[in-house]
């Protein structure tokens, strides 16, 4: 999990860049698939679903329905290639992580956040990143093509509140926070530093897909059970730790949830507005901070 320092500050250059490593310490590489976090995610075909004891993990939550319907359910196996090759052939979904900050990596960033601490890591937008949101704990970054912005809370609280080494500064936040804020209210990033920073929604399904297959795709699980959830018509396949929801669809089985524990660590993934994602809009012009804009103001407070 990249902090916005990282993300921002380090992209300025000068002495300012050196000021935010400082502040910031070094960051996993992606997200939600940083280092730590990418091992965790990576282990959700193997998991427990969220919530469920091992014991239980093969009776899901949620709405039976009629008898009848149950024959129709297919084999896991029947739809593994499926559901991936569907997921892959949309234009755009959100995906909601919710998982402990220690299991995303987000600790060693935030010195107010616990390992136990829940935390929610979405990305939504286009599959292919093109137009995107990426948000977690005290950051939130907006993707227009080539253009990417960091609201200045984010830049502040990631910087001179909640980062690792965010006492070490002897400024006022507040004072930097309206200082910014008289000039706009989103920091313009250079695309290119932000390019490896966190994972688009294809990326995300790209790696679960590869991970099921690792690990022996629909061998583990069991018979699919029809269900009803958010008045959705779902198939559900547990196997001993891990819950995968689909659509009940036989012809384009949507992903809708991928639940598992490894290590205790529970993490719970939903997978909504398929082709229907409606992101904020643009920045304006007079709303927008330069990253030399940024660079002087922040200079003067340190």
């Amino acid at each position: 999990m990249m902090s916005t320092a990282v993300l921002v500050l380090t992209s300025c250059g000068g002495d300012l860049a050196g000021d935010a490593d400082q502040a910031a310490g070094s960051a996993p590489s992606s997200a939600p698939a940083s280092s730590s976090a990418s091992e965790e995610l990576a282990a959700e075909e193997t998991a427990e679903p969220t919530g469920q004891s091992t014991e239980s993990a093969a009776e899901p939550s949620g709405e039976l329905q009629a008898e009848g319907d149950l024959a129709d359910v297919p084999e896991l196996a029947e739809l593994e290639e499926a559901i991936w090759e569907t997921a892959a052939a949309q234009q755009s979904v959100t995906v909601t992580m919710e998982m402990p900050a220690g299991a995303a990596g987000l600790t060693p960033l935030h010195r107010d956040l616990e390992d136990d601490s829940t935390v929610e890591i979405l990305v939504s937008g286009e599959l292919d990143g093109a137009d995107m949101r990426y948000s977690t704990f005290g950051y939130e970054v907006l993707i227009y093509g080539d253009l990417v912005y960091q609201s200045v809370d984010d830049v502040v609280d990631s910087t001179f509140v909640t980062g690792p080494n965010a006492e070490d500064f002897d400024v006022d936040a507040e004072e930097v926070r309206r200082a910014l804020s008289d000039q706009g209210s989103w920091i313009s990033l250079p695309a290119a530093q932000y390019a490896d920073a966190v994972e688009t929604p294809e990326t995300v399904i790209d790696r679960l897909g590869q991970e099921y297959e690792s690990r022996g795709g629909a061998a583990d699980f069991d018979a699919g059970q029809a269900q009803t959830r958010d008045d959705v018509d779902v198939w559900v396949y547990t196997s001993e730790q891990s819950e995968i929801v689909i659509t009940a669809d036989h012809d384009e089985p949507l992903l809708r949830e991928v639940n598992t524990v490894e290590d205790d660590h529970e993490i719970h993934g939903t997978f909504t507005e398929w082709n229907s994602v409606e992101l904020p809009a643009e920045p304006e012009d007079d709303q927008i901070i330069s990253i030399d804009q940024l660079q002087s103001i922040v200079a003067e407070f340190l």
